[in-house]
């Protein structure tokens, strides 16, 4: 499950199905991530480059909203 976890991307344009895997995964697997910084970098990781600067701020808030947390104050742009 971790290198599910962490290894998970998008699959063609359904970041929804992408999204919704990312949270099961998050929820089941709470200790395996320390802290919202790193559940960001592996959710920010999955996704398409094309997918980048506010659509990120606004997909983290979507992630996070289940686990009461707030996204990372630093820029979230993809590496690369």
């Amino acid at each position: 499950m971790e290198d599910e976890f962490y290894h998970l991307t998008v699959k063609g344009n359904d970041l929804k199905t992408y999204m919704r895997r990312f949270q099961e995964l998050a929820i089941l697997c709470l200790t395996m991530v320390p802290d919202s910084e790193k559940m960001m970098e592996a959710f920010i990781g999955g996704l398409p480059r094309s997918i980048e600067g506010n659509r990120e701020r606004v997909l983290c808030k979507s992630v996070l909203k289940d686990h009461h947390q707030q996204c990372p104050e630093k820029s979230l742009h993809a590496e690369g």
